[in-house]
């Protein structure tokens, strides 16, 4: 029996139990800045995820920067129309998910130690029929890859037209909105 399905069933059961934690901490903290900066530590323990289980760290590598780009546009948007928030918070809160991430951490640390003796997923003998992996093919398959460049083009646009918007009008977006 071998142990492949298990590992991929930990990582998705790991990062789901990250995803809530830290809508748990988006909830609480309701400014742009705590908000970009929980997806961001999420994007980091995904890639983390990643590397543990793969061989060839690359995939990884993209995603995260990838994801970087986007959470800085997002993060661009959100605070020119978010008002400024002064954030107050309990030292209650911020202490016990710290001791669920160190908890989630050396949940890692025991699971990796735990699959070491199974071989680790290597680019060079990818079943590639079975559908876990035909769903990472088709990601960047060549006919795909034209809807990915469009989605960049798009995020660029936007980008662009959001700046030429504040820089015609010495304005932020939050004071161009209608009250």
């Amino acid at each position: 029996m071998t142990l492949e399905p298990f590992k991929m069933m930990f990582t998705m059961i790991s990062l789901t139990l990250m995803l809530i934690m830290f809508l748990m901490i988006s909830a609480k903290m309701m400014t742009p800045l705590l908000a970009g900066t929980s997806l961001m530590l999420y994007n980091v323990y995904t890639i983390i995820q990643m590397n543990m289980f793969t061989v060839n760290f690359w995939y990884s590598y993209i995603t995260f920067l990838i994801m970087v780009g986007g959470l800085m546009i997002m993060f661009m948007y959100f605070s020119s129309l978010s008002s400024n928030i002064n954030l107050s918070l309990k030292w209650k809160f911020p202490l016990s998910m710290m001791m669920l991430m160190i908890l989630y951490i050396m949940m890692t640390i025991y699971m990796k130690k735990l699959f070491l003796a199974s071989p680790l997923i290597s680019l060079n003998n990818l079943n590639l029929t079975q559908p876990l992996f035909l769903n990472q093919v088709m990601l960047m398959n060549q006919h795909y890859t034209k809807l990915t460049v469009f989605c960049f083009i798009y995020l660029f646009v936007a980008l662009v037209t959001i700046l030429k918007i504040n820089l015609k009008n010495n304005k932020s977006i939050r004071s161009l909105m209608p009250q």
